[in-house]
């Protein structure tokens, strides 16, 4: 273990010189940086950026800070979703729109709003430049430096960041992008920093075969700093007083770590045990707790407590004011320790509204649901827990409950009290059937069942003010008739089951969503043509040989994925799509020979403006496009 007070500026080339130049020290083939507050910044925080936007919307009265806070949090939401940007699904255009639509419903200009699209698409293209972005005061000239070592010394020089395709603009219009041989994002990647697998495609870009001879320098102890550790690689950790100076300039104390003195034929984890802070999640590289816990300094007076791991919630300054923050390093919080401090002060207990508890619990004890009657939000994600007492009937205030990331087959038959529930999330399950409580919440607008092992979806009739429903990822053959009394829903998910037909009956009036991707579909019902508020339509790795006769009905469509289909031709009512805008046809069997010839005849000039047929994505992000005009 190496540790240098030097600015960064230097670093790289004390590193390098290091690495060169003392016997037994494995030369640098590779090495990347990250983006986000290591090369580049947000010129103003997000919520300044929204506001200025929304500051031109009559009769919205909403903060920056305010807007700040939402944005993290639809973030962190959607990327439990669907992780990478939605690379595995419909993109991160689409996935960046629910971000910004869950931004901005509390501040009254949800998606449905009339001035949402435009909102949109202005952010969306601001996030992706330099009226957005800017760049440290030395990153450029200390690139250009980095750059000639590394040609004089066959290194290769890359950026591995956790964003979207959109990083490419951003480092060509602050014209840095010439300084890297490649980058890689998680979305080209299909898989985001700490995972080996990015770091691994990372070395596949960088041609590079040993991960002994790999450096990536970053200004997240997780996401950088342990990913880097755990794939084998050398990292260097940005610390906190740097992430609010300028990067390249304002290092005081940059932690080197890696296996930096160790011979090419023998690799192991150096000594972490006197780095501070917090210790490494895998419990093969702990480093001994070197804090102890504060669970103490609980204050119930709070209307709002959060338990969970440092490594889970690093941003606290974005926590909204009065939310308590328990940090917990080595040794876990039960909930049974939670509440034994609650039951010392259940006056106040009486008056919590959230309740998170994050990555700690094995089981919730019989009585939970009698210490919390004002509860309104309760988290217990990422647990493992198997059970749901039938206390839980007494939270009878509970308007989102999220239970993603547990053991659960069954929930109790006092489930059915929670009528006030809105939001109910029970993804990464392990339940083979929908229970029948759920049918009873005739308040839910949202119903998440994705990754367990469901083979029926009954048609949840009774759910008249649905508004959501995900139930990707299980083993669904067919959809019960009743879907059509729905008549509330907005965003339809059945993507990755088994299904081979869909309901004929598909009079859903205000559905703007619908993925069906990845099942084995050979037609869909001509009644989805009467979904004439649809937006997107994902119906790609399927068995579809036609589309509806009728599809130009559904006027407002303006994405629709393609791929991976039979189809030999478009119907002629293809044509009146005028708001189409994305046509996803790659791996399209019977047209790929002549795709101009088998679908322009049925196109508008803006269809074939943006019809889109992918040949091939790169590993480093560079997807080779082919555009008709």
């Amino acid at each position: 273990m190496w540790r240098w007070k030097l600015t960064l500026r230097r670093w790289c080339f004390v590193a390098c010189a290091l690495w060169m130049g003392m016997p037994g020290f494995l030369a640098p083939r590779l090495i990347t940086l990250d983006s986000t507050n290591t090369l580049l910044r947000l010129r103003r925080p997000v919520g300044e950026l929204y506001l200025q936007r929304l500051s031109k919307v009559p009769g919205v009265a909403v903060s920056a800070d305010d807007l700040t806070c939402r944005c993290r949090v639809a973030i962190a939401r959607q990327s439990q979703r669907s992780p990478s940007f939605g690379a595995a699904e419909q993109g991160c255009r689409a996935w960046w729109r629910k971000v910004v639509a869950e931004t901005l419903e509390g501040a009254g200009v949800g998606a449905d709003h009339k001035d949402f699209e435009g909102i949109f698409q202005h952010l969306y293209d601001l996030f992706a430049g330099q009226e957005a972005w800017e760049l440290f005061p030395h990153t450029r000239s200390t690139l250009d430096s980095l750059r000639h070592w590394c040609s004089q010394n066959s290194c290769r020089l890359g950026v591995l960041s956790n964003m979207d395709d959109r990083l490419e603009m951003i480092l060509e219009q602050l014209e840095i992008r010439d300084c890297f041989d490649f980058v890689l994002t998680s979305y080209a990647a299909g898989a985001e920093k700490p995972s080996s697998e990015i770091f691994t495609k990372a070395m596949a870009c960088g041609e590079v075969l040993e991960p002994q001879h790999c450096l990536h320098c970053g200004d997240s102890k997780k996401l950088d700093l342990h990913g880097a550790l755990r794939s084998g690689w050398c990292a260097a950790l940005l610390d906190e007083t740097a992430k609010r100076t300028a990067v390249f300039d304002c290092f005081e104390d940059i932690g080197m770590a890696g296996p930096l003195s160790v011979h090419q034929s023998a690799w192991k984890m150096p000594d972490l045990s006197h780095l501070p802070g917090e210790g490494l999640e895998d419990p093969a590289l702990t480093v001994p707790a070197a804090r102890q816990i504060i669970a103490e300094q609980l204050k119930l007076q709070a209307r709002q407590v959060v338990l969970f791991e440092t490594g889970l919630l690093s941003d606290t300054d974005a926590l909204p004011d009065g939310l308590i923050q328990i940090y917990i390093q080595e040794i876990k919080v039960s909930m049974e320790e939670f509440l034994a401090k609650a039951r010392k002060k259940p006056a106040d207990c009486s008056e919590l509204l959230r309740l998170n508890v994050m990555a700690n619990l094995s089981a919730l004890p019989t009585d939970v649901g009698e210490w919390f009657p004002a509860l309104t939000h309760l988290f217990l994600t990422n647990n493992h827990i198997p059970h749901c007492p039938e206390s839980i009937g007494s939270l009878q205030k509970l308007t989102e409950f999220d239970f993603d990331g547990n053991q659960l087959a069954d929930l109790p038959e006092s489930f059915q009290q929670l009528t006030a529930l809105q939001q109910l999330k029970l993804d990464r399950n392990q339940f083979q059937e929908i229970p029948e409580g759920i049918l009873c919440l005739e308040n839910l607008k949202e119903l998440s069942m994705c990754s367990n092992q469901l083979s029926k979806l009954p048609g949840l009739g009774q759910l008249t003010a649905l508004e959501r429903l995900a139930m990707a990822k299980n083993q669904i053959r067919s959809v019960w008739p009743g879907l059509e009394r729905l008549r509330n829903l907005k965003e339809l998910t059945l993507a990755q089951n088994q299904l081979e037909t869909l309901p004929d009956v598909f009079n859903l009036p205000q559905l703007k969503h619908l993925d069906v991707s990845f099942n084995q579909l050979t037609m869909l019902p001509d009644s989805i043509v009467t979904a004439t508020s649809l937006k997107e339509l994902l119906v790609n790795h399927n068995r579809l040989s036609f589309l509806p006769h009728h599809i130009g009905n559904l006027s407002q469509l303006k994405d629709l994925n393609l791929n991976a289909n039979v189809l030999r031709f478009l119907p002629e009512s293809f044509a009146a799509l005028a708001e189409l805008q994305n046509v996803w046809l790659d791996k399209v069997r019977g047209s790929e020979h002549d795709m101009e010839a088998a679908f322009g005849c049925h196109m508008m000039p803006q269809q074939m403006d943006f019809l889109t047929y992918i040949v091939h994505d790169c590993p480093c992000g560079k997807r080779n496009n082919t555009h008709h005009s």
